[in-house]
This record gives structure tokens, sequence and C-alpha cells, in this order.
């Protein structure tokens, strides 16, 4: 399916112009977007809206059943969070792909991103929305010791998630294999994380100070460093699991 049959006009109806306020706001569009991504030309980005889905549905979980200490917080930035995403969606259905940050139209548009394997595409997506997006979401909050507590509750979910889907589902080869891969990812999201706090901290402070000019600098700095180790990831990680698919053929 070539840019210009892919069919967009779905897609707009589904994404909001505000933030999601409620958790089950934030599931009921991405389940609508499971159904209408591929329809898009974005097959290649429902491995990250599954998994992105299964995680918002875990930190619903966690707030009913009083896992936070301030749930309201936690729910307010999960919708700010989600936004971000929805808004680079947005401008792909409308067309503007000049729009479309650097680091999401890896995950868009690079012409090797629909051939890739599905752990490389969830990666990718993970990559932009954790590196770009969590540190502009986490910046809207109120930044405590019980809030990073309850940061950290939400990102090992994350990191339980990507395991649990990355092996055997989306990573080919052995099972030792696979378990050094997985362990590579887990390993990667618990460090964008803390960066990604840490970003939050510097955008927070830029905004308090009133320093426009230094907030969008802090932004567009973590969008051409994310977008360059996206192509980076997605040109060797690609290479690294057609390898294994390779070596498994050879050998039957």
């Amino acid at each position: 399916m070539t840019a210009e049959s892919n069919d967009t006009s779905r897609l707009s109806p589904i994404l909001p112009l505000t933030a999601p306020s409620k958790i089950p706001d934030v599931l009921q569009i991405m389940v609508q977007l499971d159904s209408e991504l591929e329809p898009a030309g974005l097959a290649h980005v429902r491995p990250f809206n599954s998994i992105y889905r299964d995680l918002t549905e875990e930190v619903g979980h966690g707030i009913n059943s009083g896992r936070f200490s301030q749930p309201h917080t936690v729910e307010r930035t999960v919708g700010i969070f989600a936004l971000k995403y929805l808004d680079e969606l947005g401008r792909y259905a409308k067309g503007n792909r000049a729009e479309v940050s650097k680091s999401w139209s890896k995950l868009f548009y690079d012409p090797a991103i629909a051939s890739a394997p599905e752990g490389v595409q969830f990666l990718l997506g993970m990559f932009a929305h954790i590196k770009l997006d969590l540190p502009q979401a986490l910046c809207t909050s109120e930044v405590t010791d019980d809030y990073y507590s309850d940061y950290r509750e939400i990102v090992g979910d994350m990191i339980d998630a990507t395991a649990h889907k990355l092996a055997p589902q989306y990573v080919p080869g052995p099972r030792f294999i696979s378990k050094k891969i997985t362990s590579y990812a887990v390993r990667g999201i618990a460090n964008w994380r803390e960066k990604a706090w840490t970003n939050g901290l510097m955008l927070q402070n830029a905004n308090a100070d009133g320093d426009e000019a230094k907030s969008n600098k802090i932004v567009d700095l973590l969008d051409v460093n994310t977008a360059r180790r996206s192509g980076a990831m997605l040109k060797v990680g690609g290479l690294a699991i057609h390898t294994i698919d390779r070596l498994m053929l050879s050998a039957a």
C-alpha cells in the first residue's frame, strides 16, 4: 500500500483534541486505533499500540486497587502522555509530515520499518514515546518523592510488559537468544526511564523560569538525539533478528 493509497480518514475522528481525563477513555482510543492503523498504512505501529494499551490497562488496575499514593496525578499524567502519541498520529493522518517529530517519523515513515521484525517496531515506538514524549508529560506533574515512587511503579509495569510481550512472540530464535534480546530491551527501557525523569525535571525548571527558548531547545535536542538513535536501533536490531532467522533456516 503506497502513501497515496493509505486511508487515514478514519483515524482523525478517533483522536482527541485534549488529553483524555480517565484511563478508560485512553483504552477506548487504543482499541479503536488497533483496527484502523493497518488501513492507514501503519500496520507496523500496531505492536507498540497493542503493548501500550496493555500497559495502560495495568496502570488503571493499579489505580483502582490503591497501588499509587497519588492516583489522580498518575491518571492525569497518563492522559497527557497518551496525547503526545495521539497528536503525532493526528499529524500523520492529516498528511502533515513536516510537523511530525523526527523521532516518530522513524516509526511512521522509514522505508525499513514495514519489513522490520515486530520486536524492533515495538521498541522504536517505545523509544520515541519514552525519550521524547515522557519528559514533556512529566514536566506537567507536581514532582514529589511520592510521585517519583509512583513513577517507578509505572515503569516497573512497563518493563514487565516488555519482557512478557517480547519473548517469545516478537523475538525469534532459540530461547537463550530470545532471553538475551529481551534482557537488553528491559535494561534499555529502565535506562530511558531514568533519563526521561531527569529531562522532565529540566523542562519543568525551564518552564517555571518562563524560559520558553530553553524549553524548546531541550525538546528539540531530545527529538534529534532520539531520531538518530532510533535509526541505529532500526538498522542493528533488524539485522540481528533477521540473522537469527537465517541461521535457524540454515540449520533446519
